[in-house]
């Protein structure tokens, strides 16, 4: 071992063997910093702690802008003032998304000449728990310069290495002619592996990074059944394929939906399940909203997402091929195996519906409703990602929900990797969705409609109802009910409510008699313990 000032080299006790999922990357061999050094945004990956304080059982990365000296110090002159020096620059957000615990010693790097380049090491950060040590997702973290350290590194390893006029890194050979100096290899830095994967195989997802996905399952009394994925688009109705809820029966064939999750089968203290009230499918049998029994509550980990504009947006008007959208789901990791045990995610560029025609997805009479996207490279959807919505950030970084998973690329009834993926196109639907939830909207035009300010911290923006965390009494006693396609009738609205109220006050009646009993119980049992022991 190497050690100087702010780093280290570790020698091996033998080669490494390079292949597909090991090489080596290129190192930052600059002199100076460019202007365009604190402009930079650089990726992270590490096995740190996560959102829960916990080490991650899989290797996780993140994206981290790097700040200049200035802004890094007025942040925590505490902190910074005597540790940053020429050597060390800071980065990150400041938002919640950053290194921690666990994540030091990993590489900062960057994309540059059509190669990826370590450009820094993580090594420290705030404090959010002195006695614990847990560091502060919320401040910056300091990072060494790894060009500050080219002369050392150059030095140190065991002098049949040194620094070329072309600023590489370059292995004297003795078996070569004089003055002959061998670069090192040129594939450097070059994933080998470029493709990106099915959802099978695709970006592994982390709590509250799609805060709108959810998970349908049909249940029994001994058994549950995951049957598909949806998306929330307001605190009552979750938005899926028809096919996904075809069986669904209120008490033969019950639904729960599994929302602010990113694990499809263990509980977590950010999960809510909320049992499925009501079914209602598209006129074409296309899409299905399924209503909730209970409003649920947005949190940083629950939200909705938006859904178009009866307008398109500009991005949405883009020439095919130049639309880029992003779907998740826990379908099948391998079209032979089960659903996923983790929410998968993969960007999917929309491309023209005659390929989806051809690959007999969708007929050429459904185009119209109906839109085609995917690599056709091995990245696709897969049995299990129905219902999933598709997608679109828009430049302020508010997603919108532009399509639904609705018929996968099969062949001998298996998902084809290598083929594309039909969405039922939202905007084609808008006016009976915003029909349907406009209800529960208590007659309002649904927010979700028009993208609002979306939810605070380091979470993805979507559509929030504007003061979801006030007066929700008020808000679920307001909601009207429909029936026969239009409204009831004030004297029948008045009559429901003041029966609802009888009922709720009957209910508290029962249940204020019942403590009354537990407390007679106890009360009888205390006195009959001091009666015998007393």
């Amino acid at each position: 071992m190497y050690i100087t000032t702010g780093a280290a080299l570790l020698e091996l006790e033998r080669p490494v063997r390079f292949n597909d999922r090991v090489l080596p990357v290129c190192l930052d061999t600059e002199e100076d910093d460019p202007v365009s050094f604190y402009r930079q945004i650089g990726k992270v990956p590490g096995w740190g702690y996560t959102e829960f304080d916990e080490v991650s059982t899989c290797l996780r990365m993140t994206e981290v802008p790097t700040v200049n000296y200035t802004r890094c110090l007025a942040s925590n002159p505490e902190v910074f003032s005597n540790t940053i020096y020429d050597g060390m620059f800071c980065a990150g957000y400041a938002n919640g998304t950053n290194v921690c615990n666990g994540d030091s010693g990993g590489g900062f790097v960057t994309f540059r000449h059509g190669r990826w380049e370590l450009q820094g090491i993580v090594s420290f950060t705030a404090l959010r728990d002195a006695e614990m040590a847990v560091c502060d997702t919320k401040q910056y973290a300091a990072f060494v310069k790894l060009r500050y350290y080219r002369g050392w590194i150059g030095s140190v390893l065991d002098g049949s290495w040194q620094w070329s006029k072309s600023e590489k890194l370059v292995q004297l050979d003795d078996d070569g002619p004089p003055g002959m100096q061998p670069e090192m290899p040129t594939d450097c830095g070059k994933r080998r592996i470029t493709t990106m994967p099915l959802i099978v195989n695709g970006v592994r997802s982390v709590a509250g990074e799609w805060p709108w996905h959810a998970a349908v399952f049909a249940v029994s009394k001994r058994s549950r059944e995951y049957r598909c994925g949806g998306t929330l688009v307001s605190q009552r109705y979750i938005l899926t394929a028809a096919s996904c809820a075809a069986d669904w029966h209120h008490r033969k064939r019950p639904y729960v939906v599994q929302l602010g999750q990113h694990q499809l089968w263990e509980g977590s203290l950010t999960g809510r399940e909320v049992r499925v009230l009501g079914v209602e499918s598209s006129g074409d049998s296309t899409l299905a909203l399924l209503k909730l029994e209970v409003s649920v509550e947005y949190d940083d980990y629950i939200q909705p997402i938006c859904l178009p504009s009866a307008v398109p947006a500009r991005n949405q008007t883009d020439a095919v091929g130049e639309r880029i959208g992003l779907i998740a789901g826990y379908g099948q990791t391998d079209p032979d195996g089960d659903p996923s045990a983790y929410l998968q995610a993969a960007l999917m560029p929309i491309v023209d519906s005659g390929l989806c025609v051809i690959y007999r997805i969708f007929d050429k009479h459904e185009e119209h409703r109906m839109f085609c996207a995917g690599h056709g490279n091995g990245t696709n959807a897969c049995r299990g990602d129905q219902g999933g919505g598709f997608y679109e950030v828009s430049p302020q970084g508010v997603w919108t929900l532009t399509g639904v998973i609705g018929k996968i690329n099969l062949y001998r009834k298996r998902c084809d990797p290598y083929g594309y993926v039909g969405l039922a196109n939202v905007l084609h639907y808008l006016e009976w969705i915003a029909d349907r939830v406009r209800s529960a909207l208590a007659g309002a035009v649904p927010d979700t409609v028009q993208p609002p300010a979306g939810p605070k911290g380091h979470h993805s923006k979507g559509c929030r109802r504007k003061h979801h965390h006030h007066h929700h009494d008020r808000h679920h006693g307001s909601h009207k009910r429909k029936g026969g396609g239009s409204r009831e009738s004030g004297s029948s609205e008045d009559s429901n409510e003041s029966r609802e109220r009888s009922i709720t006050s009957s209910v508290k009646n029962v249940m204020q008699a019942k403590v009354d009993l537990v407390k007679d119980i106890h009360g009888a049992a205390g006195s009959t313990v001091k009666k015998i022991f007393g």
